[in-house]
């Protein structure tokens, strides 16, 4: 990865969906989860992809899907860090300061620095 294409607030919301679901809503937890079998689904070219693995039709997570991922990880991730940004673990580079891949990693994939 280079330098220039780090982005801090996309990686805040990678951190949130990715490592901290436990902090989302039920609700939100639906959603995502729309969002991943609707892509797989969508990836495979087979539409009803979704209905075999138990996804049934919602008219409030459809209406959420249709406005994108980005803007459903950008919601999630403000409400998140307001209501519980103290349990958030965003695991920074001792050297460059910016987010690392996961929480437990000890390799910065930015600058290179190692701290294990």
């Amino acid at each position: 990865m280079k330098a220039e294409d780090y982005n801090e607030q996309v990686s805040i919301e990678y951190a949130v969906v990715g490592y901290h679901q436990h902090l989302l809503t039920q609700f939100e937890r639906e959603v995502l989860t729309a969002f991943y079998r609707r892509g797989k689904a969508e990836a495979y070219g087979k539409p009803d992809l979704g209905q075999t693995y138990g996804y049934a039709p919602d008219q409030r997570i459809d209406a959420i899907v249709a406005r994108g991922s980005v803007e459903f990880r950008r919601n999630v991730t403000e409400r998140v860090m307001r209501e519980d940004g103290d349990k958030v673990i965003l695991n920074r580079c001792p050297q460059c300061r910016r987010i690392v891949r996961t929480p437990r990693a000890k390799q910065c994939c930015w600058c290179y620095a190692d701290w294990h």
